[in-house]
């Protein structure tokens, strides 16, 4: 599974310039990091800052991040937006991923890989003078998580119970054979 997203993420930088020693190396270091911290982009456009002192008010388990792709995008074609919810308030466009990070990133929504975001925190405007800023979390997910729906799809729901593997757990005596599914 991880060579597959290092090639999708390879094969796209090579696509937008990058040597393939250099893509290789920047895929393979997103792949295996658990997750990346990152700045947004973008955050002093319209109303953000706005948005964003908002955020401030409320506690960090109520505030979820979530990463859409913007394929039309006119000024990047790997635009990756970050959109904030607060439960039970509602959702807004806080900015968008750096380009250094939406070119890895985007392939590996392009291909419906799982990639999750997680607010952190909001910085800045220790002076008044200065503008707000935000930090999130980027994770590539090793499987995509799937939905109860999608839980019906699972092999063992669709194989007939006479044609299940099973996995064998530990030694059992000869009068007692312990199974898993």
């Amino acid at each position: 599974m991880k060579k597959s997203k290092v090639m999708t993420i390879a094969n796209k930088l090579v696509a937008q310039g990058f040597t393939r020693s250099q893509a290789m190396v920047k895929a393979w270091v997103l792949v295996k990091m658990e997750s990346v911290e990152t700045k947004i982009a973008g955050v002093t456009f319209g109303n953000r800052q706005k948005l964003l002192d908002r955020l401030t008010a409320y506690p960090s388990d109520m505030i979820s991040i979530t990463l859409t792709r913007e394929q039309s995008n006119p000024y990047d074609k790997n635009a990756v937006a970050v959109v904030a919810g607060v439960e039970g308030k509602g959702s807004a466009v806080i900015g968008y991923l750096p380009r250094n990070m939406a070119q890895m990133i985007a392939p590996l929504m392009d291909a419906c890989k799982a990639v999750q975001g997680a607010y952190k925190e909001v910085r800045g405007r220790y002076e008044q003078y200065m503008n707000l800023g935000c930090v999130i979390s980027v994770r590539v997910l090793a499987k995509p998580q799937t939905s109860h729906a999608d839980q019906s799809n699972d092999v063992r729901s669709r194989t007939p119970p006479e044609r299940v593997m099973y996995k064998y757990i530990r030694p059992a005596p000869k009068s007692q054979v312990i199974f898993e599914i």
